[in-house]
């Protein structure tokens, strides 16, 4: 009976031994952590006692080490200790809806000797965190999911981004970042979700988003892109249109000109209103292209514009070249009409501004009449003549040559 239960005891032990917490396993760096942390949250979270691995919000593996640690909703505040990049073995790591405050920890950020270099899953959106995106963001070559957005981060995304090969998911919408969307975003071959709207980014959408060209890689797994309210410009990229995967475009409230192209009606799902495009737009488009307009925003004074742009327009200027009533421009002297030209030539009418500033070469005007007073002049077929008999004229085709004979607007 004696050596029966000296068994059974034994073997409880062996059982309690193999499901105890793992708190002896655990490495000096990821101890120091725990205890910065329960220092800091100790009271809401319910960390008692040394550190271990039966912590609420606390995960260890078969070793003992710390691989999970999900705080989130807990209302925790003050800043992310920087000893959080001790854990070495983590792999998921979210603190979202929190007050959490401060900057971004370097120590989250693996360095040459390797902190952090395993993980994966990083979810800080949802908090008070300032300061910029570190550069070394790059070094985190396993990250695959990165969640920032809905906080107070500043500063331009840094190019380093482009390095992160395993990264799916890119969200930093809902911050003060500002400057432009770097090239190498194009790198992320994995990338199927990319959230930067509700930003200050300015300049152009780049063209790597969708470039074939590149050697080292494009966004053919992007489902998702989201670049709405910041302060975009330029046109749409025709390279997006190279996304086979891509099934939702939002790229409302930006200043984004020039035309919609037709590879929008490929889509699922898009909204680009709010923005400055031109007419026409694609069949397709309804209210979630917003309006367009054919005509441009009022030149700037000294600056050379094509009138013709001015479908139905009155005049413009008071001297010199302007816009007929149903569209098309006229060249005046004094008040008689000299010239008008239909809408259908608009390319080939352009306004003379009342404070002359720029220079340009007329050969490039086809079928164009005189634009200036002085020589050289632009011939009635293109080219340019030079003085009033006609000396030197020049055909279209031969416009480089008249480079040196230009007029002063």
């Amino acid at each position: 009976m004696r050596q029966f239960t000296f068994v059974a005891l034994a073997a409880l032990l062996l059982l309690l031994l193999a499901f105890a917490p793992h708190a002896q396993a655990l490495d000096a760096g990821e101890i120091e952590a725990l205890k910065d942390m329960q220092a800091e949250w100790g009271r809401q979270l319910g960390w008692t006692g040394a550190p271990n691995c039966s912590w609420t919000g606390v995960t260890c593996n078969s070793a003992g080490h710390v691989v999970e640690l999900n705080l989130s909703l807990n209302q925790l505040s003050g800043s992310i200790p920087d000893s959080i990049g001790n854990m070495q073995s983590l792999q998921f790591l979210d603190l979202h809806n929190n007050q959490l405050s401060g900057s971004i920890p370097d120590s989250i950020i693996p360095d040459s000797i390797g902190n952090m270099q395993s993980l994966t899953y990083l979810y800080l959106y949802n908090n008070q965190l300032s300061g910029s995106i570190p550069y070394s963001i790059g070094n985190l070559q396993t990250l695959q999911n990165l969640y920032l957005n809905n906080n107070q981060l500043s500063g331009s995304i840094p190019d380093s981004i482009g390095k992160m090969q395993s990264l799916q998911l890119l969200s930093v919408s809902n911050n003060q970042l500002s400057g432009s969307i770097p090239d190498s975003i194009g790198n992320l071959q994995s990338l199927g979700t990319l959230y930067l709207y509700n930003n200050q980014l300015s300049g152009s959408i780049p063209d790597s988003i969708g470039n074939l060209q590149s050697s080292i890689g494009n966004l053919q797994s992007l489902l998702f892109l989201y670049l709405s309210g910041n302060q975009l410009s330029g046109s749409i990229p025709d390279s997006i249109g190279n996304l086979q995967s891509l099934q939702n475009l939002y790229l409302q409230n930006n200043t984004l000109t020039g035309l919609v192209p037709s590879w929008i009606c490929k889509l699922q799902n898009y909204d680009l209103e709010d923005n400055q495009f031109s007419c026409p737009l694609p069949s397709c488009c309804t209210a979630r292209c917003g309006s367009c307009s054919d005509v441009p925003p009022p030149p700037a004074t000294g600056t050379a514009v094509n009138c013709c742009l001015y479908a139905n327009a009155t005049t413009h200027h008071a001297n010199g070249l302007q816009c007929a009533a149903g569209g098309g421009c006229r060249e005046i002297s004094g008040s008689n009409l000299i010239v008008r030209r239909q809408a259908s030539s608009c390319e080939q009418c352009f306004d003379r501004l009342p404070t002359p500033v720029a220079q340009f070469d007329c050969c490039v005007y086809s079928n164009s009449t005189t634009h200036a007073l002085e020589t050289p002049q632009c011939a009635p077929r293109g080219g340019c003549i030079q003085s009033a008999d006609l000396k030197a004229v020049r055909p279209v085709s031969d416009c480089s040559q008249c480079s040196t004979m230009r007029k002063r607007q």
